[in-house]
């Protein structure tokens, strides 16, 4: 542009000067769900319908996806999620287009492949198998952690998004001994 006098020389090198350092967003996993959060509030506002809740899967999902496209691929991936959500009140991982969807259940199963690979390692080394008891457990109180933490508190969102009628859902906080914060 400089060369076909579109931009002022002295410009072009005042804005050769100043380089702004911004990682890729695979590398800031931490921004996904606050541009993610950010969008649908303001996606809500503007068709206004009212707040859509996140289930757990969905925030895995986008937090494991690398993002070659960086945040106008994040920024498009939500858009088509939140079109095909439609009017449910929460987004989950099926929302999400089928490339990323594709990539969450690959990193699952590499995830509980090496997973499978420590408690082979353990039995080699003498180590006992956890009981089935304990296990399920351990998986139902982070399930119930994060669906708290994904509904902010709101027992009636987290039986939306859980699927869980509401005695279930109290039968179950009881069990594990979790609070509702708020």
């Amino acid at each position: 542009m400089a060369e076909h006098g579109e931009l002022r020389r002295d410009l072009l090198f005042r804005l050769r000067s100043l380089a702004i350092g911004l990682p890729p967003l695979r590398e800031r996993t931490g921004d996904v769900k606050k541009r993610i959060v950010y969008h649908v509030d303001r996606l809500c506002k503007h068709y206004g319908g009212p707040a859509k809740g996140f289930s757990p899967d969905f925030f895995e999902a986008l937090e494991s996806y690398a993002w070659p496209g960086d945040v106008r691929e994040l920024i498009n991936a939500f858009d088509s999620a939140f079109a095909t959500a439609g009017d449910e009140p929460a987004l989950f991982r099926k929302h999400l287009p089928g490339h990323i969807r594709a990539h969450a259940a690959r990193a699952t199963f590499k995830e509980n492949d090496s997973r499978d690979a420590q408690i082979d390692q353990d039995l080699r080394h003498g180590h006992s198998l956890p009981k089935l008891k304990d296990l399920k457990k351990t998986v139902e109180q982070r399930y119930l952690h994060n669906l708290l933490v994904s509904a902010d508190g709101d027992i009636k969102k987290a039986c939306e998004i859980s699927g869980l009628s509401r005695s279930r859902l109290y039968g179950l906080l009881k069990e594990h001994d979790q609070h509702v914060s708020g």
